[in-house]
């Protein structure tokens, strides 16, 4: 569908775990789908965080490792579960600047491994957040 901003897809798919090696597992044993996982830290703490591709699908499965992350706070009220759709987009300054037109605000933005992400405050909204990811 097109619009004001562009042809979005979804292209990521975010999971918030309290046991990111159980869910990797289960992949890998019932589907023998591989897991690339990493540590990262944030303005408000340290994840872990494991990727794999599913078609067009890039499947994201976040742990918290230490802090006060949006994950964090995720897991407290929800017990885990779906937390994010993604989409990827080229200029992630111009996304913003058009939800922000349309009234949506970013909860939390930033940077890892050279990836710039913004989450949008749409969760009170819809039920789930979605996120603008620069690749």
């Amino acid at each position: 569908m097109s619009s004001e901003f562009g042809d979005l897809k979804i292209d990521q798919i975010g999971v918030v775990t309290d046991n990111l090696d159980r869910i990797a597992e289960y992949f890998k044993e019932k589907f023998g789908i591989d897991f690339v996982t990493f540590e990262t830290e944030q303005e408000r703490g340290k994840i872990r965080i494991g990727l794999t591709n599913l078609g067009e699908v890039q499947l994201e499965l976040i742990q918290v490792i230490e802090g006060e992350t949006i994950h964090a706070d995720f897991l407290r009220r929800k017990g885990g579960g779906l937390h994010h759709i993604g989409f990827f987009v080229k200029d992630l300054d111009e996304k913003l600047r058009i939800a922000k037109k349309r009234g949506i605000d970013v909860v939390e933005q930033g940077e890892i491994a050279g990836v710039r992400y913004a989450y949008l405050d749409t969760e009170k909204d819809i039920g789930i957040t979605l996120e603008f990811i620069q690749v």
